[in-house]
């Protein structure tokens, strides 16, 4: 996967947001113009390295759907893409953008963020391949207020959403306030089982919820371990051909080197493996799948903790065989 990232600007200010606050954001270039330059930079790697996957991400990506339009239909030229993803909030979806994003056959997860704006659902219900992403945190560790959404999306709009559940990532740009904490785990892990035990009697929904996961989960054990965020698996860009430890935080000190280059800072390259390297991850058996979590994290202890138990969720879900259509999903959809 080719992970490009086009710019922090957003329309949003979510408390959760996993990037870091801008006065933070040292040493990050404006992008304005440069669709043709990045096209120039990367299209023989591109090419010769067989890469098929591709994903725009921001901030939020529509600010820049210029760029990003200017890039793909000049990739789209030389470069059957079978996977294309953009992750937005849905509030500047516009007719145009909706006909583009089906024409391209892209990938649309909606990242839900209620209490701070609304997409546009009249333009969101066309687009072909789409799915809603609710995310866990501190004040939010139930999964029915996302059933509830997603029938009264369904209803609002008349066609159906699929949904998809994510956590909290506790980085210097969440606020902590909605990062999730230990004494609060032990509920929330009652909250999964119910959640797994629908699945298993066959409710539709809960099934969709964790078939990705399961996916990921299953396929994990099979490969080479690999960080989370780097490693053969994604490759994260800025539009100067800069290569990047995470897609999400792009600033002086993330960048590692020229994409397809020699690694010009080993630091950079290195805090990947900041939890990773620790004899209790080198021994874990689930380190293939949780990959040592986000190297970004403030709360580590409890990443680790919650993944072990979401670990046994997920082989007892696997074991019971309960995905009915492994054809559409994409692992690597919502990361």
């Amino acid at each position: 996967m080719l992970n490009v990232f086009i710019g922090y600007g957003c329309n949003l200010k979510c408390g959760y947001c996993l990037q870091a606050p801008a006065r933070d954001r040292a040493g990050v270039p404006t992008y304005k113009n440069k669709a043709t330059s990045f096209v120039e930079k990367m299209l023989p790697h591109i090419i010769k390295n067989n890469i098929k996957e591709i994903a725009y991400w921001g901030g939020e990506p529509l600010l820049y759907w210029k760029t990003i339009e200017d890039i793909h239909n000049e990739l789209q030229k030389h470069i059957q893409f079978k996977h294309v993803k953009i992750v937005t909030n849905g509030t500047l979806f516009t007719h145009e953008i909706k006909n583009t994003i089906n024409d391209w056959g892209a990938y649309v997860v909606l990242s839900r963020h209620k209490q701070y704006g609304e997409p546009k659902w009249d333009i969101v219900k066309y687009i072909k391949n789409l799915s809603v992403s609710f995310l866990f945190n501190g004040k939010e560790l139930s999964f029915h207020p996302f059933l509830k959404e997603l029938d009264e999306l369904e209803k609002i709009t008349g066609r159906k959403f699929s949904g998809f559940m994510h956590w909290v990532r506790a980085t210097d740009g969440c606020s902590p306030e909605y990062y999730i904490k230990m004494e609060q785990l032990d509920e929330h892990e009652k909250n999964l089982w119910e959640l797994a035990n629908l699945a298993l009697q066959g409710n539709q929904q809960a099934i969709e919820l964790w078939t990705p996961h399961i996916i990921q989960w299953e396929e994990s054990f099979k490969g080479e371990f690999v960080p989370m965020c780097r490693g053969s698996h994604q490759i994260d860009v800025d539009l100067d051909g800069n290569l990047h430890n995470c897609h999400h935080s792009v600033n002086s000190k993330s960048k590692i080197g020229k994409a397809f280059g020699e690694i010009e800072n080993m630091d950079a390259y290195l805090q990947a493996e900041r939890f990773v390297k620790t004899t209790e991850c080198q021994t874990c058996p689930i380190r293939k799948w949780c990959r040592g979590n986000c190297h970004l994290s403030n709360t580590h202890e409890v990443d680790c903790q919650l993944s072990k138990r979401k670990s046994k969720i997920l082989e007892i879900l696997s074991s019971k065989n309960i995905i009915n259509n492994k054809g559409n999903i994409h692992v690597q959809s919502h990361i």
